[in-house]
């Protein structure tokens, strides 16, 4: 008799045991948060560090880089902008840029095609001088026609204000 008790026991703790397993939690699906901001999948950069030995003399009153860089494609030069920024003396211009230098007016310039940017500077004393170190960082920006258009009212000439725009 007490083998049948501990048999019918065991057999309802099997039954409750394979119902309890069975029970399957209810999930609770909170409601939809909005959207989040778009990302920059439409905006590209990229840093470059030169020393001096990178530019070229061009033999009247400038040195020029040309950087490779493959977020410059055909898209962005048909439709899209691409812009550059230089690391000069700590601060970050955009360029063109202009500034008085040893009694005479530097110029920094810059032009780009599929696949590369050239900066150039060119020096209004009308003498080839070393390039120097203050050329250390070039920061090129490529930006498609859509990511312009989702930012219109950021000030491209301020570097910062793009770096918080574009999420650089």
């Amino acid at each position: 008799m007490a083998m049948k008790k501990i048999g019918t026991i065991m057999i309802g703790l099997l039954v409750v045991t394979t119902f309890l397993s069975a029970c399957k939690k209810e999930e609770v699906v909170g409601p939809t948060g909005p959207a989040g901001a778009d990302g920059n999948a439409n905006v590209k950069s990229v840093t470059f560090s030169s020393v001096a030995a990178d530019w070229t003399g061009d033999g009247a009153a400038g040195y020029s880089i040309t950087i490779n860089s493959s977020i410059i494609t055909a898209d962005i030069v048909a439709s899209g902008a691409v812009l550059c920024y230089m690391d000069i003396s700590g601060t970050t211009y955009a360029l063109p840029y202009s500034y008085l230098y040893n009694g005479y007016t530097r110029h920094m310039l810059y032009t780009y095609e599929t696949g590369s940017v050239t900066v150039n500077r060119r020096d209004d004393d009308g003498a080839t001088t070393n390039p120097g170190s203050s050329m250390a960082k070039i920061k090129v920006v490529a930006i498609s026609s859509s990511g312009s258009i989702q930012n219109p009212n950021v000030d491209l000439s301020n570097y910062e204000e793009v770096k918080k725009a574009f999420d650089l």
